[in-house]
């Protein structure tokens, strides 16, 4: 098990609004083609396909032992640095892994939008993005930007974050911004960002349905990969602005039973 503190490297380094933070990418990268391998050889790790299809590489230590994050914000993005506390020891939890790393968050220029759309943000990974998977160790990517998010032909300010690939999440810091604060009537940051952090982390791992396979039937159908339990970090709700209009208790969403038993399979 990892020590419960946050670990700093010093490397160079949801329907409308809610349903959708799931992201299938394939008609963007054209799934695991070679052409769109981010300058990997044929054959080497793709961090370009659809999110969820890592779900074992993230919860196994079959072919990786050790994970590491790269986290990279734009200006007045910064994550809170409990959030990634809360981050690390959801995912010490959850995968079987001998070390999970957090890299020191680095800062990164804005485009000085209001919106970003998925495009946006697979191009600011590709830019930017610098930790890749190697070896024993697998890779993850946080995008923390400062506007809300633009799906399709509408702003959707209401999402709070998407994942982009098998191995990144970005996060809508502006939107986050605009419904936390210190105020008794507001959900603080800290809450808002560990809910959207880990509930990306979970479609990263397959939940629900997207990739690992259901032990029993939990899947919220009409709502696109999520639990139909609504205390569940999983629920289509906990990524929607929605969510926090009555959560002023600071309480951290957490995997039911359901989705808990879907990661075991996993492992045994």
């Amino acid at each position: 098990m990892q020590n419960p503190f946050l670990k700093f490297s010093f490397f160079i380094v949801l329907a409308l609004f809610i349903t959708g933070c799931y992201q299938d990418v394939t008609d963007v990268n054209n799934g695991n083609d070679d052409d769109n391998n981010n300058g990997e050889l044929p054959g080497e790790f793709s961090h370009k396909n659809t999110p969820g299809d890592s779900n074992e590489d993230f919860v196994t230590n079959q072919e990786f032992d050790n994970l590491v994050i790269e986290i990279q914000y734009m200006p007045g993005m910064e994550p809170d640095e409990e959030s990634l506390n809360n981050l690390l020891d959801f995912l010490d939890e959850h995968l079987d892994k001998t070390d999970i790393t957090i890299l020191v968050p680095q800062s990164i220029n804005s485009l000085n939008q209001t919106s970003y759309t998925l495009e946006d943000l697979q191009d600011l990974e590709d830019e930017n993005r610098e930790v890749y998977s190697e070896e024993s160790t697998l890779a993850a990517y946080i995008l923390i930007v400062d506007g809300s998010y633009f799906g399709g032909q509408f702003e959707e300010p209401t999402r709070l974050s998407i994942s982009t690939y098998n191995t990144s999440i970005a996060l809508f810091g502006g939107t986050i911004d605009r419904i936390s604060g210190p105020l008794t009537f507001e959900p603080s940051k800290l809450l808002v960002e560990t809910n959207s952090m880990n509930h990306q982390f979970g479609h990263l791992m397959g939940l629900v349905d997207l990739s690992t396979e259901m032990v029993d039937e939990h899947l919220d159908s009409p709502n696109d990969h999520h639990c139909t339990n609504q205390e569940c970090l999983m629920h289509f709700r906990v990524n929607s602005t929605e969510f926090f209009d009555s959560q002023f208790d600071d309480q951290i969403s957490v995997l039911d039973n359901f989705c808990v038993d879907d990661l075991h399979s996993l492992i045994e």
